[in-house]
């Protein structure tokens, strides 16, 4: 029986340096730009690329931290800021070819981006049912819907 290879196996979050800041910043400017010559004067959705690749960033050092702060400025900030995240457990289980340490540093590279974003709305996705309400009461919220 021929098995998967284990995917993120060694995996360990990476420094943000000033040339990756960059580029980050050179994709949401360019996110701006291509918004401002669309015909559309809302943008009603807005994927979670993004956080999910600053999620990769350890974020300790000084400069990081710096340079983090940088990219807040410039990332577009959507109207409703949602991720879903499911807990190591339950993603392990959907996913059995990936490391349980890679899940679990991605896991703390999103909670650590709460530091970053507070207005991140982070919902667990364990369960659908549970998943579900909390996304009705984070849309109801925003959109000032009794709930």
């Amino acid at each position: 029986v021929n098995q998967a290879p284990i995917r993120g196996y060694g995996y360990r979050r990476r420094r943000l340096s000033l040339s990756c800041a960059l580029g980050h910043m050179a994709r949401a400017i360019i996110f701006r730009i291509f918004r401002l010559r669309s015909d559309s004067q809302t943008c009603l959705i807005v994927n979670r690329y993004f956080y999910d690749n600053l999620a990769h960033y350890r974020l300790t050092t000084r400069m990081e931290r710096i340079y983090i702060s940088l990219l807040r400025l410039v990332i577009p900030a959507p109207d409703l800021p949602l991720v879903l995240v499911a807990s190591v457990e339950a993603t392990a289980e959907r996913r059995p070819n990936y490391s349980p340490a890679y899940l679990g540093e991605l896991r703390a590279g999103y909670e650590n981006l709460r530091q970053y974003f507070p207005e991140l709305i982070v919902i667990s996705a364990d369960r659908r049912i549970g998943m579900e309400e909390n996304l009705a009461r984070a849309l109801c919220t925003r959109l000032a819907l009794d709930v």
